[in-house]
């Protein structure tokens, strides 16, 4: 992870929280609807926010700066979670929204920051 990194919405719809929160530090929680369903993108531990609740985003849209913050982390990184909202319970296939498969190949070992040192190519 690094900090100051900017993030960017993955879906269009309406900023729900952008506050500090005491796990996920600055936190920005962007909510939309597919196929009638409510669903989040969470993004945590950030070093900035340029957004507000209420605002409305577009995808790809500049959000924050990838962070440190929140006692619930070890290092600079984005954390980013996809869930339904309220409840939290997305599954695959069957109940969408869902994220699609990786599109990195294999898996990537935590920490891997070059391809050669980690054995995987892209």
């Amino acid at each position: 992870g690094v900090s100051g990194a900017s993030v960017y919405t993955t879906h269009s719809g309406e900023v729900v929280f952008s506050s500090f929160d005491s796990c996920y530090g600055n936190k920005i929680e962007v909510k939309s609807t597919c196929e009638g369903k409510e669903f989040i993108s969470r993004y945590a531990h950030l070093e900035g926010i340029n957004v507000n609740n209420g605002d409305q985003v577009t995808m790809g849209q500049k959000i924050g700066l990838s962070g440190n913050t929140g006692s619930c982390t070890t290092g600079a990184h984005l954390h980013y979670e996809f869930r339904y909202w309220p409840d939290g319970k997305p599954s695959y296939p069957n109940n969408p929204p869902f994220m699609w498969t990786n599109y990195i190949p294999v898996k990537v070992p935590r920490g891997c920051t070059d391809t050669g040192d980690c054995g995987v190519s892209y």
